[in-house]
């Protein structure tokens, strides 16, 4: 139980981490495009004024930020299953351990002892399921809360207007 409660505050740290990191990676991702879509459809002018490299490095200034941010999220995701394997593996060491003394003195069956290691087992991971899956649902959470406030915007007074 020490071990899905650590995980379970380890899950949530993650999960809030993952949809902080997600707004970035939306904007970023928005910034970068716009920047794209800017150049390729005033390509005439930018070639004009010979400004292809500063373009250029506009949009290479949204990809590192967009880099920057993925590999965040992905060191988080590491720490996140890495604790997940220590915690999971030291609890088997641990509970092999204590069950092997408790058997040798007559305690503990090894039938108990492979129950319990079982059931230990099957908690822990689905509790790191959960996790996984809290970690995937506050990504998206993040990454749609920009539409989310877009589509509780009021209609602006000119389209409600009468006249």
């Amino acid at each position: 139980m020490l071990t899905c409660g650590t995980l379970s505050t380890i899950m949530l740290v993650h999960g809030r981490y993952q949809k902080k990191a997600s707004k970035f990676a939306q904007e970023f991702t928005a910034s970068a495009n716009n920047v794209a879509q800017e150049a390729i459809s005033l390509v005439r002018t930018v070639r004009v004024y010979g400004t292809e490299k500063q373009e250029f490095k506009r949009y290479a200034k949204w990809l590192d930020k967009l880099y920057d941010v993925s590999f965040r999220q992905t060191m988080a995701y590491g720490g996140w299953s890495l604790s997940l394997n220590y915690l999971y593996h030291s609890t088997q060491v641990v509970a092999v351990l204590i069950g092997g003394i408790a058997i040798m003195n007559g305690k503990f069956t090894a039938e108990q002892l492979t129950k319990f290691t079982l059931y230990a087992e099957w908690l822990i991971l689905s509790t790191w399921w959960i996790g996984d899956n809290w970690s995937s649902l506050m990504q998206s959470v993040g990454a749609s809360e920009k539409v989310f406030r877009l589509m509780d915007l009021l209609p602006s007074r000119q389209l409600t207007s009468k006249g």
